[in-house]
């Protein structure tokens, strides 16, 4: 007699829809890895587009927001990510640290900024404020130079 045949079809049935199930279950979690590792995570920027100044002003960097005449540029450009655009300008002052953090604390408060973190140190200071669509980050360190530099970062969420 066939060994297959003495099993009741009942419980070939039952085989067949069990390993159907884990074959199935197995498809899916072997695809979701796959697909998982060849995105992003969730909330992860994509590459954005990098538009550089070359020492000048970035067009949509906010007026209003002081700047040293005549001081030495060391990086000026925008990263428009879609959504939002990030306009970076740095420059080498001749001012002290001390000086500048005045300057853009004074400038906060009497512009209206809501002030959401400061810091002064001896080596880097900072200072985060936020107006209407704006976000702004300033920084003063010292340089390699051994300058005060200002690094001032605005994301204008468009």
């Amino acid at each position: 007699m066939d060994p297959v045949s003495t099993v009741p079809v009942q419980d070939n049935k039952r085989l067949v829809v069990t390993a159907s199930v884990l074959g199935i279950l197995a498809l899916t979690v072997v695809s979701y890895y796959f697909f998982a590792a060849q995105s992003p995570p969730l909330g992860t920027p994509q590459n954005p587009e990098k538009t550089d100044f070359f020492g000048s002003v970035p067009p949509d960097f906010p007026a209003n927001i002081p700047l040293e005449e005549g001081a030495k540029v060391e990086q000026s450009y925008s990263l428009d990510y879609g959504a939002q655009k990030q306009l970076t300008y740095v420059f080498d002052s001749k001012k002290t640290s001390k000086e500048n953090y005045s300057l853009y604390a004074d400038f906060f408060e009497s512009d209206d900024w809501g002030v959401l973190n400061t810091h002064e140190g001896e080596t880097v200071s900072a200072l985060y404020a936020s107006k209407d669509n704006f976000d702004i980050n300033v920084t003063i360190s010292k340089s390699v130079s051994g300058n005060t530099q200002v690094s001032i970062s605005v994301a204008n969420k468009i």
